[in-house]
């Protein structure tokens, strides 16, 4: 069986993606792990990026979609943040009122899906997120965290054909619109969970160039930097997306890691107890209690 803290380590980066992208890091370095999870991962689902295309034939009466109903629009919105900030308990409260009432919806599901991997339900995540593949097949984001949940279950086969569909969608989506600051985000999300790092930094990159406001491509930007081994850049992005937003829980677990490689203690010990305060109930933070009480 292998070590948990080695799971829970390839765990983190993928914040939900990022899981084999630091996973042959971790078994390189043979150093105390620097796991986490998911990974998390957008301030909007896809079903705000683009609507669902219209049936053909007899028109009929639908449900509002996500963009069309302001109050779960708003549901969403309060959902994501909670969920970066580790927040676990409000982003379920946010969207218990539209789960059921919204089952065809993909990104009521894709969200639920992301609490549910949150508090370890990860085969009530995979359950979730078929629902939400059904409900739009194009769409990249359920794919990627269907990865996480199958990586979480151990699952290494199914995570790698999860996050190669969202690979894919991802791709097509960038070509068919180059100015979808989201698709490329998805696009780097899937390429980082892949282990292709530079493809993931320019990827990255194009979403950051097309979205400034948005901190998450600067925070995986960061978590592919790490997985290279190159910890100053890492720093450098991490900073950047807790600047945009300091409400990052995972960000301070990641770049008090890269400080620790850097043998910057005080900052490392600053940043993890930051990641504590934020998320005790995460995976990652055994490995960071670990590791302050060594250097402690």
């Amino acid at each position: 069986m292998s070590d948990p803290r080695s799971r829970s380590f390839t765990a983190a980066l993928a914040l939900a993606l990022a899981w084999g992208a630091w996973a042959g890091v971790a078994t390189a370095q043979q150093k105390p792990p620097a796991g986490a999870s998911r990974p998390q991962p957008p301030p909007q689902s896809s079903s705000q990026q683009q609507k669902p295309p219209q049936n053909a034939g007899r028109q009929q009466k639908k449900p509002a979609s996500s963009e069309e109903d302001p109050r779960l629009q708003r549901a969403l919105e309060r959902a994501e943040r909670h969920l970066l900030a580790y927040a676990t308990a409000d982003a379920r409260r946010a969207l218990e009122p539209f789960v059921d009432r919204r089952p065809a919806d993909p990104a009521v599901q894709t969200a639920f899906a992301r609490v549910l991997l949150q508090e370890g339900a990860y085969e009530e995540a995979v359950e979730r997120l078929e629902q939400a593949i059904a409900g739009d097949r194009r769409n990249p984001e359920p794919y990627l965290y269907l990865g996480e949940a199958y990586q979480r279950l151990e699952r290494p086969g199914p995570a790698r054909q999860a996050f190669t569909q969202a690979k894919n969608r991802a791709a097509r989506l960038s070509e068919a619109e180059p100015q979808n600051a989201r698709a490329f985000y998805w696009l780097g999300a899937a390429q980082l969970a892949l282990g292709e790092h530079d493809a993931a930094l320019a990827s990255f990159e194009q979403a950051r160039a097309l979205d400034p406001s948005d901190p998450l491509p600067s925070f995986y930007a960061g978590t592919a930097y790490s997985a290279q081994q190159r910890w100053q850049q890492a720093v450098a992005q991490l900073d950047q997306a807790l600047a945009q937003n300091p409400a990052i829980a995972l960000a301070y677990f990641f770049r008090g890691m890269a400080y620790g490689r850097l043998q910057r203690k005080a900052e490392m010990v600053r940043d993890l107890d930051r990641f504590l305060a934020m998320a005790p109930q995460a995976p990652e933070a055994e490995v960071a209690r670990s590791i302050l009480a060594t250097v402690r």
